[in-house]
């Protein structure tokens, strides 16, 4: 088992982490979140909500860690991850940078397999599957392999919810544009 290391700066980096549960409740100044190079990781962004008042109370309570991460940016070597978000509301862009090289078993990988993400109580939605093959949630039959003999897949990904649903983009910037995510 390595070590976990975590930077924490004004953002948080997981880097080399193995076997770790991360809960990220409170609010992270950058609102940004850097994670590489790590196996067996669970993150769970936002904090789960309060018991509810009873029938008998007035007074609602709202729900903890409400705000929404800014970015979560996810980086090769990534092996069973799960993200969890609290709510949808805590959900904010998630960049994934997939990277075509060669295992250590020599098979062509993006760096990724076993990525998936949950919004609430919602069913998680597996990005990346154990073959390390990328899964659009809009289409369900589009999955990106790293085997395919050409690839048609932007440098950086953006996953994001609205609506109650996953989308998947493309990342589309200049060489030296610095992106912006909406």
């Amino acid at each position: 088992m390595r070590a976990p290391l975590l930077l924490l700066t004004d953002a948080v980096h997981p880097v080399n982490s193995s076997d770790l549960t991360l809960r990220l409740a409170g609010r992270i100044v950058t609102s940004t979140v850097d994670v590489w190079s790590s196996r067996n990781l669970t993150l769970v962004v936002g904090a789960p909500s309060p018991t509810p008042p009873s029938s008998s109370s007035s007074t609602t309570t709202a729900t903890l860690g409400d705000d929404a991460l800014g970015t979560l940016q996810l980086d090769p070597d990534l092996h069973n991850v799960r993200v969890r978000f609290s709510s949808p509301n805590s959900i904010g862009k998630i960049v994934l940078a997939p990277l075509l090289t060669e295992d250590a078993a020599g098979q062509r990988s993006f760096g990724f397999s076993q990525l998936s993400f949950q919004a609430g109580s919602d069913e998680p939605f597996v990005l990346v599957d154990a073959e390390g093959r990328i899964h659009d949630p809009r289409a369900p039959e589009a999955v990106s392999s790293p085997r395919d003999a050409e690839q048609h897949l932007a440098r950086q990904l953006v996953l994001s919810f609205a609506d109650g649903r996953w989308k998947l983009d493309g990342l589309a910037r200049g060489e030296k544009d610095y992106p912006v995510l909406a």
